[in-house]
This record gives structure tokens, sequence and C-alpha cells, in this order.
């Protein structure tokens, strides 16, 4: 055997090649640490954040269902049209446009094609809300069609002819703006008059069109075929979304 080399049995080969059992656990150890560490660090974060602007899943939601709002709204525009084109008069929809909820009185009495909401009408699902009453944050609610109100500045402004109008109440101020500036870049909320918002978003809408929105009624309305609007009696349903389907 040459001078100066030793041989190395297998045991001390297996010695050499395995680092000791304490220096394995306490590498272990330093990445749970470590990970620990990053855990609590985003946690922090995105609670700073949280705390810097705690409406932010507001606002995703808010701006979801006023979406659904538009969705739904141009939904029972585009059903009304498909209704005319089928053969049912525009001069005359108005009067001949028909509401009845599916399951009430007289919704299987023909003629059908006039049903907005039956299988041979219109065949519209009807919906009622954005989001869940239960939901503090519901943005919309009690959708209607108001068949007797007529917009000024909103097709030939004529009392002869409605706008068959879609209406909402909306349940705050903020949504009500928020709407108005995913619309039109502005946080502009129009005054209606006690009166005319009562018609047109409480009362149920008439057969021939008794309702004019116009400059005395809501000078912000006139022209404006759709947008968020206030009573101005504070004391009453406060907010409400319009959209003339068939401006007449």
């Amino acid at each position: 055997m040459p001078v100066g080399k030793r041989i190395v049995s297998g045991k001390d080969r297996r010695t050499m090649q395995k680092p000791p059992i304490r220096q394995q656990s306490g590498n272990v150890l330093f990445y749970i640490l470590i990970a620990i560490g990053l855990i609590g660090a985003l946690t922090f974060a995105m609670s700073r954040m949280q705390q810097a602007d705690p409406s932010t899943a507001d606002k995703i939601s808010m701006d979801e269902q006023i979406q659904r709002l538009f969705i739904y709204s141009a939904a029972v525009g585009g059903t009304i049209n498909q209704m005319i084109a089928g053969g049912m008069s525009a001069q005359n929809f108005y009067t001949q446009l028909d509401t009845t909820l599916p399951g009430a009185a007289g919704f299987e009495t023909a003629p059908h094609n006039r049903k907005i909401y039956h299988p041979y009408g219109g065949g519209l699902t009807p919906q009622f809300e954005s989001a869940a009453s239960t939901d503090s944050n519901r943005v919309a609610y009690q959708y209607n069609i108001h068949k007797g109100a007529f917009i000024s500045d909103i097709g030939k402004t004529s009392a002869v002819v409605s706008d068959v109008v879609f209406v909402a109440r909306i349940s705050t101020l903020a949504q009500c703006q928020r709407i108005n500036k995913m619309l039109y870049n502005s946080t502009t909320v129009p005054a209606m008059t006690n009166a005319a918002f009562n018609a047109l978003f409480v009362a149920a809408g008439a057969a021939t069109p008794s309702l004019a929105i116009n400059s005395i009624a809501c000078a912000g309305c006139v022209g404006k075929v759709q947008q968020c609007i206030s009573n101005s009696d504070a004391s009453g349903y406060l907010y409400g979304y319009y959209s003339a389907l068939l401006p007449g």
C-alpha cells in the first residue's frame, strides 16, 4: 500500500456522506421558520391593504350588480324589439304589452304573443333584483316595466305614444352615483318631483301614457334615455334607475 494513503471502509464512506442528524433537523426548522415569517408578512400586508381601502370588495360587488342591471334592462329592450319584429305594432305596443307574470291569473289566457314573459310571447325570464334581499349591498330591486311614461326629447316626445320604460329602485346614493358614473362619467344625480317619482317607480305602469317626464317633473331627465335619479322628497323612496326601451 502506498505511503500516506488511507483505506476508507464502506462504513466510513456512509459516515462521511451523510450530514449529522442534528444538522438536518436544524435546516428543516430553519425553513419552517422562514415560511412562518413569510405567511405572517403576507397576512400583515393584506390586513394593511384592507385597512387602506375597506370598501374594495363592496365596489366590485356594486359594479357587478350594476352590470347585471344594465344587461337585464337591455334584455327587456331586446325582447320588446323581437316581439315587434314578430308582428306587434310599435305604435300601439304600450297599449298591447302584457306584463302578467308566470303563475298569475290570466297568464295562460290568449293572446299569448302580447305577454312578454310567456314562452309564446317574449319568453323573457322575469327578474326582480340585482342580488338577494338578504344581501346588505344589494343595488337594485323591484324591477318593473312602466307602459305609461314618456320622456321629453326621447323619440317623438309625443303624449300619444309611450316610451315603455324599464325601472328599478336603487338602494343608496353611492350606488346611484356609480350608475351615472358608469353611464356618463358623472356622479350628478338629477332630482325628480315626488309625484312623478312615485308614479314611475312605485305605482304600476298604466296602459296609457299618463306620466310626462319633462322639464317640470325632472329637468335633468330631458333627453336622457337612461340614468339614476333621486326623489325630491327625502321622506319617501329616494333613488331609482330608468331606461327608455321603446322611445315613442
